[in-house]
Formats: structure tokens, sequence, C-alpha cells
């Protein structure tokens, strides 16, 4: 056994009739053996063992600021007083044979892999697995009778909390079903049983999944229950979409619904590539410039139809055009019969009246249904909900980047992507689609019509000379047109490319500068903002000309075919008029129909110009729509979470606890290791940032994770905070690397807050609110109510002037730039305490309190996890769920630690260490029962 400890504290053993003691005073000689010290450890009684404890663990942190003291400069730290370790030690009572048999099994167990850890160069400080049961035990037990004095014990009678197991469900489109966990906590003893339904949010039933509904019944001693969904698996492109499933309050029997979690959401991961599978290997190896852009174009139209909305509306859309042909090829007709038999000279002049108001009420008839069809043709929401599917969706699909997409994209194109190229896409690519073959379909018209109305009139059938002269121009055009495009498509698009890129320039320019307006106007660098953003203007301005030129070029090349054309028919046409081989009104139709074929042709090259035009808008959505996104790999993590939840809550019901397996599984990191790919060092491996760490955290602490900046603190809370995901083999896009897990049990919620105050666009009020959740009604106060936020705040301390603008409701401004530092951060924690989730997660607290406000606050956090939420229902404590809070903080000296149920020290060389209670300065504020 090693020396004395420093402070003359050892073990002995006092004899008397059959007690064991442990005593502080001068080491005995010899000393105890390791095993015997475990023995008599495993003797005490719970509240000597604590006090054990905590006096190895003072002995330990006084070592630890000792060498932490000496590292950093005298000004960095406070000289803070350490309270005086001291305690009556109550005498405990077992024999020899009370002894528990399983002291020596462990204590070898220990030995041997103490002496493994030795030969394989482990870490000696970190502790096995029964020590940090035992601790979490203590700790566990602590906030048990914290728990009795204050609200006294949990009524026997107390019906059971039914709600689901959690508050999201992942599952892959190509799983036949998605189970769903509901869960009973507390009294198991009787039946109970409650309805439950599903309900569509962006997935719809019979689309997505089969909708489902029904009773589900727990029979005594039954603690969960599963519901199998079927889902519905297709080969069409579809983002990540989810459906609801709730628990309703009528007909539930025995037993009350969950305050959050009676209601939760299921996300379908589609695995399908945006617009089509066509080109899905080349997407997943993101090789995105080389796709065959008019196939990919053809694709997303295909893709696009298959929304209801848009079919429907290019349908309605399709016919209104027909009846516009119908009108241009009867107008056709009718000015040839105006010529050739109403005003010609051999006509009956005596019904020349009557057949001209004929003329008059067939062109004017149609023409109001024409009229109201174009009006009622911009409410069919084509163009509308095309945008809405890309826009839409892209946002959705950027809120699920996973870390190596969101360092790979550009924020400016995916804002331009949303914005021009959807726009773009829903406009001039699929919104020519309708006009395009409404001009195709009245080019068949004019061919159908150039051969009915000579048969249709007794004329004989032309010469084939003739034949070829009037038939052949519908051929040839676009021949012509295709060719001309095809050779012209390659400077068009380098040329379109070019003048995006200066716009995306010129746009990230601005975008810049206003996100660090502040900088530049500290450093006087406004001149030169406004210098490089009109260099950026003028080669945007000369990029965009050279496209528009070519654009023009382009477009005009229609119209010399057509000129062409008519010139030939005038000289040709006109020829035959004049040898009396062609009527006049035969040779003015035959103009009119070349006309109008070079026009519709014309057009026709218009729009495939445009929809060519939009490949480059293409090819970034495209990009976007299929960047990789951590849901594949947050659905492993629920996934081995939820097992390792499932596991524990088995053990611990085998175990007859007094709480209930789900209020007693704690927050675990299991040897977790992680390390940010930035940091990696590619000459000398991949090592990691931090160091493996196990710890369990009970439900229902305030714990304080301490040491020097950037050694993992931050790291560590955005992994308890759901923000970072843990490594888990197969998945190798995320933000690290690393080894172990992390288990968070399923049915809590958990919120990560950030360091520096955020705030959205609205009123303080709607600010405040953000994070309060959809919850059931009951006897408490709603968490989103305005009288609970006034409430919060008025307990941080806030001034009188900030608690009337959140009653008022009514002003909304940059509130960073109005507020002071002191007042952001004071809001910004009290929209987490409004949130009140089950485990806080905070990142620096204090960092822009003074000590006063410091304490006040960590007051209020002990308040938050002694009281399950603050400005709660009193009579419904037992009711709610364990609130747990993680802080950090620089030093173990201060309110954080002295409230604090426990105390962690993070670094890079060790992990996460126990530090244990510590005491200082700050006495133990009383917690205030609300």
């Amino acid at each position: 056994m090693p020396g004395p400890a420093p402070g003359g504290f050892c073990c002995t053993t006092q004899a008397g009739e059959d007690r064991t003691a442990i005593a502080v005073g001068k080491p005995p000689s010899p000393g105890l053996s390791r095993t015997d010290v475990l023995q008599l450890c495993l003797a005490l009684d719970d509240a000597a063992l604590s006090w054990l404890c905590d006096q190895l663990l003072r002995i330990r942190t006084s070592v630890y600021e000792q060498v932490y003291m000496t590292t950093m400069k005298p000004e960095a730290l406070q000289a803070e007083e350490t309270e005086p370790a001291s305690m009556d030690l109550p005498t405990v009572l077992p024999s020899p044979n009370d002894i528990p048999p399983f002291a020596d099994k462990l204590a070898s167990e220990d030995q041997e892999n103490n002496g493994k850890d030795q030969d394989e160069g482990a870490d000696l400080d970190a502790p096995p697995n029964w020590v940090l049961q035992e601790q979490a035990r203590s700790i566990r037990q602590q906030i048990r009778e914290r728990d009795r004095q204050n609200y006294g014990e949990k009524p026997g009678t107390m019906l059971p909390t039914v709600q689901f197991e959690s508050s999201m469900y992942y599952c892959m489109e190509s799983e036949p079903t998605v189970e769903i966990g509901v869960v009973r906590i507390g009294d198991a003893s009787q039946r109970s049983s409650v309805h439950f339904a599903t309900k569509d949010l962006s997935a719809k039933a019979g689309v997505k999944y089969e909708a489902l509904s029904g009773t589900i019944v727990f029979e005594a001693g039954e603690k969960l229950k599963l519901i199998e969904i079927v889902t519905i698996n297709d080969s069409s492109w579809d983002s990540t979409l989810e459906f609801l499933v709730e628990l309703s309050p009528e007909g539930l029997e025995h037993g009350f619904l969950g305050r959050y979690l009676w209601t939760t959401r299921v996300k379908i991961l589609d695995d399908d590539a945006f617009p089509s599978n066509r080109f899905q290997d080349q997407i997943e190896a993101l090789d995105f410039e080389n796709l065959n852009k008019p196939i990919l174009m053809w694709d997303f139209f295909r893709m696009n139809l298959k929304n209801k909305t848009v079919r429907s509306g290019v349908m309605k859309t399709l016919i209104a055009d027909q009846v516009g042909n119908a009108y241009f090829i009867l107008v056709l007709y009718l000015n040839l019969w105006m010529v050739d038999g109403v005003l010609c000279e051999s006509c009956d002049r005596s019904v020349a009246t009557s057949n001209l108001l004929l003329v008059m009420a067939l062109r004017f008839l149609p023409f109001p249904l024409i009229h109201w069809m174009e009006y009622r043709e911009q409410f069919w929401r084509v163009g509308g909900a095309t945008r809405l599917t890309l826009q839409s969706n892209l946002l959705r699909k950027y809120l699920a980047y996973d870390a190596e997409s969101l360092q790979a994209m550009d924020e400016t194109k995916l804002i331009l992507a949303m914005t021009r190229d959807a726009q773009e896409l829903a406009k001039d690519a699929f919104g020519k689609l309708a006009p395009v073959i409404t001009a195709l379909t009245r080019l068949i018209l004019l061919l159908i019509y150039q051969v009915a109305v000579p048969l249709a009139r007794g004329t004989p059938w032309p010469s084939p000379f003739m034949t070829a002269v009037r038939f052949c121009p519908a051929a040839i055009f676009p021949i012509v047109m295709l060719l001309f495009l095809r050779l012209r498509s390659e400077n068009t698009e380098l040329h379109l490319e070019k003048a995006h890129l200066t716009q995306d320039s010129m746009v990230s320019h601005v975008r810049k500068v206003i996100a660090n307006f502040e900088l530049f106007r500290d450093y006087k660098r406004r001149g030169a903002c406004v210098d490089q953003f009109e260099d950026r203007v003028r080669a945007y301005n000369i990029a965009l000309a050279d496209s528009n030129s070519i654009g023009i070029n382009n477009g005009m090349f229609a119209n010399w075919c057509t000129l062409v054309l008519i010139l030939f028919w005038i000289f040709f046409g006109g020829r035959q008029v004049s040898d009396d081989k062609l009527e006049i009104g035969e040779f003015l139709n035959y103009l009119a129909i070349f006309e109008a074929l070079g026009r519709m042709w014309g057009l026709v090259y218009q729009m495939l110009l445009s929809i060519q035009n939009c490949f480059d808008a293409l090819e970034n959505i495209v990009t976007y729509m299929n960047l990789p996104t951590e849901n594949p790999h947050r659905m492993a993590q629920f996934q081995q979470n939820l097992s390792m939840c499932r596991k524990c809550k088995d053990d611990m019901a085998r175990e007859g606890l007094v709480e209930d397996p789900c209020d007693a599984v704690g927050i675990e990191l299991r040897d977790l290791a992680f390390a940010y790919k930035s940091s990696y060092k590619t000459a000398q491996g991949l090592a990691s940032s931090l160091k493996a760490s196990s710890v369990i955290l009970p439900q229902g602490g305030l714990y304080t994770f301490v040491g020097p900046p950037s050694e993992g603190k931050g790291t560590i809370l955005k992994l308890l905070g759901e923000v970072l995901i843990p490594t888990i083999e197969g998945y190798t896009r995320s933000s690290g690397i690393g080894s172990g897990a992390i288990l968070i049990p399923a049915h809590l919620r958990s919120l990560h807050v950030s360091k520096d105050p955020m705030f959205v666009e609205g009123t303080l009020l709607a600010n405040l609110t953000l994070g309060v959740g959809k919850q059931v009604g009951g006897a408490g106060v709603a968490d989103g109510s305005k009288e609970r936020a006034l409430a919060i705040c008025k307990r941080l301390g806030l001034s009188e002037d900030v608690m009337h603008t959140i009653a008022a409701d009514n002003l909304v401004c940059p509130w960073r730039e109005v507020l002071s530092s002191t007042e952001c951060a004071l809001l910004h924690l009290a929209r987490a305490l409004i949130a009140n989730p089950e485990i806080l997660c905070i990142h620096k607290p204090t960092l822009y309190l003074n000590n006063e406000y410091s304490d006040l606050l960590y007051s209020v956090l002990k308040d938050f996890v002694a009281n399950r939420g603050l400005d709660m229902d009193a009579r419904e404590f037992h009711k709610r769920r364990p609130r747990t809070c993680i802080v950090t903080a620089r030093r173990a000296q201060g309110a954080g630690a002295a409230m604090a149920d426990a105390v962690f020290n993070i670094s890079k060389e060790k992990g996460l260490v126990p530090l244990g209670q510590v005491s200082r300065r700050h006495s133990q504020v009383p917690v205030s029962r609300v």
C-alpha cells in the first residue's frame, strides 16, 4: 500500500465489541493491505462512506489546485479559502461476517485489472467500473434524500406516467416497418391502456407510410410496449420526411400522459438521389460536374411531374393552351375564307354582310374564354409548387448536413441556389415545359391544316415540288436549330457559368461585409470594402454583358431562318401568283403559315435556350440536394443509445431500486474519446484530443466540468447536448473520430446552450419561448406562458426595463446591439430554463457575468434541478422527470463548484476525472421550493 496521504490522513482499525471504524490520526505500523482497506470501506454505512470519499476527494482537489496554481499566472485565479474538513464519524456495527462476500472478489479483480493496466501502459487514474457505479449510487442517494426532504416521499397511490420512449425515431425508407416504443413510468402493478394514432406532417399517409391507430394495453408488470408502423418504399426522390404519432388522453386508463412525450416524431430517411437514381454512382462519388445535363434536366421534369399539385397545374395549362391553338387555326381559316370566299370579285355580295358578322362572332366569342384561362393559369401553382419543393428541401438538407458537407459548402452559393437557381428552374426551365408542348402542338396543327384545307375546298393536290416547298420548312427548321444549339451550347454554358460565378462573388462580398461590419468599422476599412465591391460589380457587369450578347445572338438565329424562308416565299410564291398558278388568298395564307411556322420554331428554340441556360442552376441544386447528411449517423447513434438504455433499465429493474428504472438510468460516458478532424496530424496518425473517459452522471444533479481552456469541456458538452455525434464504426463523415459510446436516457430531452448569446428576429418574448415544446395541458402553468417567462427572468435579476419590454411583447430590434452583454447573457440563459429540458448543458454560463450575477445564476440552476424545473406546480413534482444540469467553468473555485453535486476535471492528457464535492467561500444556497 502506498505511504500515508498528505495531511496525515490514514486508515486504521480500532478494536471494540465487533466494531470497525475509520479514524484520522497518525499512520499505523504496519499499514493495512489494499484488500483490508477495501473490506473496511465496504463495511461502512452510506454516511460514513460518503464522508470518507469526500475527504479523499478533498485531498485530491487540493493537490490538483496546487499544481494548477503553479502553472497559471497569479492574477488568473482568485485566492479562495478551503473550508476545513471536519465531521463526527458515525459508528457502524458490522461483524466480520457481515463484510460483503464479494469484497475480496472485487479487490482481486481490481488488482488483476491494475496489473493488466500496468503491463499495457494504461492510465492508472482511470477508475474501474465498480467505482463509477458506487460513486453514481452515492450521488443518486443524495439526490433522492434531497427530494424527500423538499417534497416528501412519492405517493404510493400516484398513477403511472404513460409516454413515448423517445421524442424522435428514425427509419430508412427501405425498411418495411418502424418500431415506436411506449413506456410506463411508475406503478406497474395494475393494467393501463392508452389510445394512439398517426398524424401527417411532411410525410403523407398512403404515400410514405400506412396510417395506424389503436389502443395499447399494459398488463400488470409491463413497462414497455411497441407499435409497428408500415413504411412505403419507392424509387422516387423525397427529402427526409416526418410524421407524428400521438397518444390521446381520451380513454386513458390508470395513468396520465407525459407532459412532453405524449407525441413523437418519426423521420423517414430517403436513400434515393435527386432528381433520380440514374446517376447515383456519380452522385455518391460527389462528381457533379460531369453529369449529363440534358438527361439530368429531363429527370428533374419527370420527378417534378410526380408532384400532384404540379401535375394538375400542368394539365390545366395544356388544356388552356390547346384552346389557344384551336383559336389560332380558326383565325387562319377565317382569314383565308374572307379573302377567297367573302371579299373576292366572284363572291356573292348579298351575303357578304352576314358572312362578315359571322367572322366577327367567331373571332370574338372564344376570346373571353382564352382571357379567363390565362388569368386562372397564374393560380394553378405550377411554378409555386416547384419552388416550394426546391427551396424547402434545400433548407431541410442544409439543416441536416454532416460535418464534411458543412465544411465543403459555400453559404453564398446555397443562398443563391435557394433564391436565384430555384426560381430559374421553376420559371425558365420547368415553366417552359407546357409552352414547348403547346408550340409543338401548334406546329402539328399547322401541318394538318396545310393538308386538310386544300382537301376540304376541293383544290387539286399540288405538284411534288410545291408539296416540298410547303412542308419541307417544318422538317428543316428543327434540324437546323438543334444543330446550331448543339454547336453553341459549350460557349453559352461557359459564359453563363462565368456570370453566375461573378454574381456569387459579389453577393458573397456583401454577406461578409454585413457579418463583419464592426470589424471593418473599427479598423477603418469601410472604403476598402466599397472598392472591393465595385471591382466585383464591374466583373459581374462584364460577364453578364458577354452572356447576354451570346443569348441575343442565339435567339436571333431563328429570326434569320424565318426571314430567309419568308423572302424565298415572297419571290417564289409571288411568281406563282403572277403566272396564275396560285391564288392570292392561298399565297397570303401560306405567307402567314410560314411566318407562324418561323415564329413557333423560334419560340421553341428560345425555350430550349432558356432550359439550356438553367443547366448551371440545375447543377448547383443537384449538388446541394445530394450532399451527405448526418441523418444516417444520427439514426445509428439513436439505435445504439436506445439499445443501451433498454439494457440498463432491465438491469436496474432486477436490482429492485426505489426509483423507476427510467429515472435511475444515468447519463454515461463509456470509454469515450473524441478528436476533431481539423486537429489531425496526417504525418503522425490520428491522435485523439480527448482521452478515453468514463463517467456516470445520475439524473437530477448539478454537475460542473472544470479545466484549462481548449481541453475538451465544450466538446463533451456538445456530445451530451446531442450537437455532436459520437464516432460509430462505418460512419466516417462525422466532425471527428474517436471511440467508446455515450448513453443518454432516450426519454429525456437534451438541450445544449452555447457560451455566446444568440437572438432571432422577433420580440424578446418570442426569443424566450423559442425552445418551448408542445405539451399536454395540466394543473401547472404552460412552459411558454408570459407569466412563467417573466418569473424566470425576475429570478435571474433582469432589470425592470427589460421586464417591461418582455411584458409589452411589441418591440422587434437587433437585441445584441440594444442590450448590454450581461442582459444578453441572462436572457440567453433564461430561454434555456424556460424551455425546461430534462438535460441542460450550458457552456461557460458565467462568461459575461460578474460574481454577484454568477452566484445568483448558480442558485437558480440549483433550484432548477432541485424542483425539476422552475416555476412549476409543486403538487406535480413527482410527476415530472428529474432535471439534470451540466455546466463548464475554468476553475474548481466558485459557486459552480460549491453548489455542484459533483465536479469533474477535463484535460487532454487524463480525460474526464472526478474531483468530488468542492466547498469554497460560497455557502450552499437553500433550495427555494416552487
